[in-house]
């Protein structure tokens, strides 16, 4: 006959224990794009150990302790984003919502987001007559200082005047586009504490201009704001 008494999947002391002593818990996420060039930098790192020698250097190879080392970063990483282990702290597996870019005619159009890499460059003029939607992120994560070779990788970024603050939604005209697709009327919609957040930390203002960047369709809480101040490390970050 079997029994319960091993059964850790069911032990809701257990499970109760584990979750008070997972760290990750407590941890806000950290900035996507601060993320990805951690791990860039981890994986073209060369970890060869080669003798001091005149002749020409070899051609540069990963071997398997460069693999391992790039592994276990990612491991640290993804745990210093705040990602918990699903089946210790409930079993929820409810998706997370994919928070991507809409550029459409009107405000309910369809997904047209795409690779956008070719405008990082040079910028160019907001999609006219378009409208384009973005959500807000999450208003608990941590920021690093300003870093342009972090802001260089936001896929979207731009200048526009904030027209409207109503209820959870801020909408702005996009007057100039340093990275990405954006439509001339750009909308950022959120929960009441991200849109709060956002309206603080970058103190929008109905008349005023801003600089703001886009990650994965979210706009940063922690790269944008008056256009005046931001304008320097949007410079430095997109080259035009």
């Amino acid at each position: 006959m079997s029994t319960d008494r091993f059964d850790f999947d069911h032990d809701d002391d257990l499970r109760a224990l584990l979750r008070g002593g997972d760290p990750a818990r407590v941890v806000p996420p950290a900035d996507p794009a601060a993320l990805a060039s951690l791990l860039e930098d981890i994986m073209s790192a060369d970890l060869d150990i080669r003798p001091e020698t005149d002749e020409a250097p070899a051609a540069r190879r990963r071997t398997p302790l460069t693999w391992l080392v790039a592994a276990a970063a990612a491991v640290v990483i993804a745990g210093a984003g705040g990602f918990a282990v699903s089946q210790l702290a409930g079993g929820d597996d409810s998706p997370t919502p994919s928070a991507g870019s809409t550029t459409s005619d009107s405000p309910a159009g369809t997904d047209t987001s795409a690779d956008t890499s070719d405008d990082t460059i040079d910028g160019h003029a907001p999609l006219a007559g378009q409208t384009t939607s973005f959500e807000v992120a999450d208003a608990s994560a941590r920021c690093a200082p300003p870093d342009p070779a972090i802001l260089a990788q936001y896929p979207q970024a731009f200048e526009g005047q904030v027209t409207a603050i109503s209820g959870d939604t801020v909408t702005l005209t996009a007057t100039d586009v340093y990275a990405g697709d954006v439509g001339q009327t750009v909308q950022v919609s959120s929960s009441p504490v991200n849109v709060a957040a956002l309206v603080k930390k970058t103190d929008f203002q109905v008349g005023g201009t801003y600089l703001v960047a886009v990650f994965d369709g979210q706009v940063s809480l922690c790269y944008g704001g008056p256009a005046d101040q931001a304008a320097p490390l949007f410079e430095k970050a997109f080259v035009r």
